[in-house]
């Protein structure tokens, strides 16, 4: 999940996600293939793994919207430091 926001993926890789996800959790909870898990999901406070991928894709655009860096480079004084330094 730490580099979700570089990828793209398609909606049936997401669900297979989702499916290792569930897996995953039955298989430490004990339930069998057939139990739902997605009370015991919630219930730990985690999200669907789609829902998951879009909290941190948005996190992500509103760190690098209010990366000041990005400023520096939209407001010109990235193009000015670089011309500085090379004159």
């Amino acid at each position: 999940m730490y580099a979700s926001p570089a990828l793209t993926l398609h909606s049936k890789q997401i669900s297979e996600l989702n499916a290792c996800w569930h897996n995953v959790n039955r298989r430490i909870s004990g339930y069998q293939r057939w139990e739902s898990v997605k009370g015991v999901i919630f219930g730990l406070g985690r999200l669907n793994v789609a829902f998951e991928f879009l909290v941190r894709r948005v996190k992500f655009y509103k760190r690098l919207y209010l990366s000041p860096v990005l400023f520096m480079i939209f407001s010109g004084h990235f193009y000015y430091r670089i011309t500085e330094t090379i004159v």
